[in-house]
């Protein structure tokens, strides 16, 4: 049942991506688990490993200086925003 779930949500996270044309998601773990076959090309995250949670952080920053939307340097703080 589980994997059931997990595949409709990853199928609709999939679809509103590509409608809304975000361009990037961002699959992350909470837990040691097998990554399943169509999120393997995807880049993840892990957040329970040790600086899981800044790797995230710095990723959507560099995304959002790239796209333009955010004014701090990398590695600041997110209520640098532009937008």
């Amino acid at each position: 049942m589980q994997a059931i779930l997990f595949r409709k949500e990853l199928r609709y996270a999939l679809d509103i991506a590509d409608e809304k044309e975000i361009g990037f998601l961002i699959p992350a773990r909470l837990e040691e688990c097998q990554i399943p076959p169509t999120v393997r090309k995807l880049q993840c995250i892990d957040l329970y490993a040790a600086g899981g949670y800044d790797k995230l952080k710095l990723a959507l920053q560099q995304r959002a200086v790239s796209s333009g939307r955010f004014a701090g340097s990398v590695g600041g703080d997110l209520s640098e925003r532009t937008s």
